[in-house]
């Protein structure tokens, strides 16, 4: 099996000037062929060994996505070094956890990373770390990335021969107990994974593929960076979050793969260009019509070439599936942790079961302990954890290789990782998840409920933006909305009338213990609540509940017997009554 450096490598001799990667920058299209990739972050690679970088250093990339990253982390391969990345909206404490852990050398860093600012200003980072700009937007950095790949590296410059035993990167995600935890992998675990997905995926050097979860996110960088270097197929990035619709109607991809919060985006954009979305289901009911506004539809926003529409970080409720399987696009749930590298289960073309997370990826073994918690074995199972007292991996000198093929060896043999997420075996070993065992609650009649999963459900409907399920004082499932764009144009009583009668039809298909009781309106944008490390990868429940716990338990008080109620007062309000 080649080793990741050795297999982008192929793919330049064998490939050389055919695109590799694009996105648009300012609207202007930036596309770089696999020798001009290999060109820039062989340079780059040379000027990290110029301010010292070492073998087995650690180098932060803290970005959003773009061809850059994917540069940058082809450059830390390059002189042997270890790959720490951040998710671009992460927390500045977070960001301050994995610094001293991992004690980084230098920084790779994006216009998104907002946290840089305050984490500059502590003279114990800043004074110890080099940063390097990735896009012009990026004031604060010592170095600028275009700057720096124009100088050509030296004639005497040499590329770290890499190995499949070495350790390539520390992927954070947070555990059960709410710390953080980096798992370190090997280049194994990454051309393992990789090389699997391509097999179970059916990926070839003609799949186009669009990526708009962070890079960070473990599965993400498998499906896309990974693939594409075994496969050697075409890698295209989003713009920016705003232009996600745009840059998916302009992709025409093969395989894209996006964020629950992100399909429902486009599916509401798909309704206004239809008209509304009971206008839009009226329209495919009809035999003829429905397959002519099926085809419209997908040709308009770049889905007619789709065959693989991947979900990932979060969850998908049955409403979202069927809505999106009305037009035409099948979406692929998949499950994952970073003690993996991201691969573990997956919904593929050849085994698909609506509202499951597919079955074990090739190589993977799944089971369950009697609490129904999930525990994966897998050719790409991590080492150990970045200074946990058992595992002494994250080590890259020689007289730690041994050791570490040994721990590898005995990980993928014999031991089973448990992964903190419950769930159940379906007819023919499909998955199906619950929840993260940490988040769920016994509700007031001794039932456990996962809130992820009401949310999931919840959620699709174009008057929200995002929702929080969370537990009353009486014990009862709540839920907390942000309000959508659409809904903050309409009245006060169309929207509560809307989501009144679209909680009713929810807690219709649902059991009666996991109720939703009551919904809380309000119009406040969360993206403030969004960073990588939270269970679900993209909001924190309990920042969103921390910041309006005094406003939930004052209503309940003074309106028992309401079922939707605003969270900021307005004259005339209405609340809708139970029925």
């Amino acid at each position: 099996m080649l080793t990741p450096l050795s297999a982008f490598q192929r793919a330049v001799s064998e490939l050389g000037h055919r695109a590799f990667m694009r996105q648009a920058v300012n609207g202007q299209i930036m596309e770089y062929s696999w020798r001009e990739v290999e060109q820039q972050a062989r340079n780059m690679a040379f000027q990290l060994t110029q301010m010292g970088v070492k073998s087995g250093d650690k180098i932060v990339i803290w970005s959003q996505n773009c061809p850059q990253w994917v540069m940058a982390d082809l450059a830390i391969m390059m002189v042997g070094a270890v790959s720490v990345p951040i998710y671009p909206h992460a927390e500045q404490t977070d960001v301050e956890f994995i610094f001293k852990q991992c004690e980084p050398k230098c920084v790779f860093v994006g216009s998104e990373a907002k946290a840089l600012s305050g984490l500059l200003s502590q003279k114990s980072f800043s004074n110890a770390i080099v940063t390097i700009g990735l896009d012009a937007k990026v004031t604060q950095a010592q170095h600028s990335w275009r700057q720096l790949v124009t100088i050509t590296a030296s004639s005497q410059f040499e590329i770290h021969e890499q190995s499949l035993t070495d350790v390539m990167t520390y992927l954070y995600a947070r555990q059960a107990s709410g710390e953080l935890k980096g798992a370190i992998h090997t280049c194994q675990s990454f051309a393992a994974g990789a090389n699997h997905l391509v097999d179970a995926l059916a990926t070839t050097l003609n799949d186009h593929c669009l990526s708009l979860v962070s890079l960070a996110e473990p599965s993400e960088r498998l499906l896309m960076q990974g693939q594409s270097f075994y496969a050697w197929n075409f890698l295209t990035f989003a713009e920016s979050a705003s232009s996600t619709i745009n840059d998916v109607a302009e992709a025409q991809a093969t395989v894209i793969s996006a964020t629950p919060k992100q399909w429902k985006q486009l599916a509401d954009h798909i309704c206004e260009f239809v008209g509304d979305a009971d206008t839009l289901q009226r329209l495919l009911a009809w035999p003829f019509f429905g397959l002519l506004t099926q085809r419209r539809v997908k040709k308009s926003f770049g889905l007619k070439n789709l065959r693989i529409a991947a979900s990932g970080a979060g969850r998908l409720g049955r409403p979202a599936l069927n809505w999106f399987q009305k037009i035409g696009v099948t979406l692929h749930e998949r499950f994952s942790c970073v003690e993996t590298f991201g691969y573990a289960a997956m919904a593929t073309p050849q085994r698909l079961k609506m509202g499951t997370a597919g079955r074990a990826l090739p190589r993977v073994k799944l089971t369950l302990d009697a609490q129904h918690e999930i525990h994966v074995q897998s050719p790409t199972n991590m080492l150990g954890y970045v200074n946990a007292s058992s595992f002494q991996a994250d080590k890259t000198q020689s007289s730690s290789a041994t050791h570490s093929i040994a721990k590898k060896t005995d990980r993928e043999t014999n031991m089973l990782l448990a992964t903190g997420q419950l769930g159940r075996f379906e007819a023919k070993g499909f998955l199906k998840i619950f929840g993260e065992a940490s988040e769920q609650f016994l509700n007031r009649a001794g039932y456990a409920v996962f809130p992820s999963r009401l949310e999931a459900r919840l959620a699709f409907h174009p008057f929200i933006a995002d929702v929080v399920v969370v537990k009353s004082n009486a014990g009862e499932p709540e839920a907390i909305l942000s309000l959508s764009a659409l809904a903050k144009s309409q009245s006060r009583n169309t929207v509560a009338e809307a989501l009144y009668e679209h909680l009713v039809s929810t807690n219709a298909a649902l059991p009666k213990f996991m109720a939703i009781s009551r919904l809380y309106l309000t119009s406040d944008n969360w993206t403030e609540y969004e960073h990588g490390y939270d269970a679900n990868h993209s909001l924190s429940r309990e920042q969103v509940l921390r910041h309006y716990a005094h406003k939930t338990t004052s209503d309940q008080a003074n309106h028992d017997n309401q079922v939707v109620l605003w969270l900021e007062e307005e004259s005339g309000q209405q609340a809708h009554r139970a029925a």
